[in-house]
């Protein structure tokens, strides 16, 4: 399938301020979630993790969702990808350059001084690969999701990686990226929302690339910004 592909103006801003990673990672007790926070692992509220999908090695759609109460992944089969949602809340940013983990009508104005600037909402879409095949090769079809465009699991520290960077399945450009270390300056998606990344120091054996948008949003009254992270997470050499 051709994808068309849509431009960056006026649709939304690029943004490397989207530190905060989910997604799935493999252990010796199954699969379970990672929550990759700038430069450590933190806790999250498993309550507010949903949308899990895997797929097999030949794309077919596997059985999968959260267990609360042990909190961990369950998957019926062996995945070659898997993929978690996660609602990171809301974010109101105020005049005086604060911001707080809240929707707008939970901040308390009263001497005038924090006037609200901007309320995000923020969601992450995370994705693992843990076989390079027909179904890791593929977009998975979140909303906002990164594509490798040849075999991760081949590369070593210091190797390129080609990606592309998809928004309801279509290419788009000007996208920032950052990894387990950093932002990775320099680098944003071509007009067919690709880019050639430069793999780093790897966390735990992990490559944990990241893209980040900030759209309009109007789905209900307590924000005006919709923030989205997708997120690409596989083992390097």
């Amino acid at each position: 399938m051709k994808l068309s592909k849509i431009t960056l103006a006026s649709i939304f801003v690029a943004s490397s301020a989207f530190a905060h990673q989910f997604f799935p990672i493999k252990t010796d007790d199954g699969y379970k979630v990672g929550f990759w926070a700038d430069d450590h692992w933190g806790q999250f509220q498993s309550d507010r993790i949903f949308g899990v999908s895997a797929k097999d090695s030949k794309g077919k759609k596997l059985k999968a969702g959260y267990d609360y109460l042990n909190n961990k992944i369950f998957i019926e089969g062996n995945p070659s990808v898997a993929s978690v949602n996660y609602d990171f809340g809301y974010y109101t940013f105020t005049k005086d350059g604060k911001h707080y983990s809240q929707a707008r009508n939970e901040i308390t104005d009263i001497t005038g001084a924090n006037e609200v600037t901007q309320t995000r909402k923020i969601f992450k879409m995370g994705k693992s690969i843990f076989a390079w095949d027909e179904a890791s090769s593929k977009p998975l079809g979140l909303k906002f999701e990164i594509i490798p465009l040849e075999n991760p699991l081949d590369k070593k520290v210091g190797d390129k990686l080609k990606v592309q960077v998809l928004l309801d399945g279509k290419p788009i450009s000007g996208v920032e990226f950052e990894d387990q270390n950093d932002d990775i300056d320099d680098i944003t998606t071509d007009d067919k929302g690709i880019a050639t990344l430069t793999l780093s120091k790897p966390q735990d054996g992990l490559q944990i690339i990241a893209a980040g948008i900030k759209l309009p949003y109007n789905l209900d009254r307590y924000g005006d910004t919709l923030q989205l992270t997708a997120t690409l997470s596989f083992k390097s050499k």
